[in-house]
């Protein structure tokens, strides 16, 4: 269940505001750059709650699991 697990802490409320926006500033030129690429293993309407908890723990996929939520 962990395997390739990496968890990352980061207190942001505790951040300088200068430090937040370099951080959004950072991550917007990295995603309008064109360098984000994910691979999608399913999507599921959020109906499908736990076929998506299935999938991810049958360990068995390439990719991320997307849940989609109503607007």
């Amino acid at each position: 269940m962990v395997r390739n697990t990496k968890i990352d802490l980061v207190l942001v409320y505790t951040m300088p505001d200068e430090a937040k926006r370099h951080a959004i500033d950072d991550i917007t030129a990295w995603l309008e750059g064109g360098r984000a690429r994910f691979a999608i293993a399913a999507r599921f309407p959020l109906e499908r709650l736990a076929e998506a908890h299935d999938l991810v723990e049958r360990g068995d996929k390439i990719g991320h699991v997307i849940v989609e939520l109503p607007s």
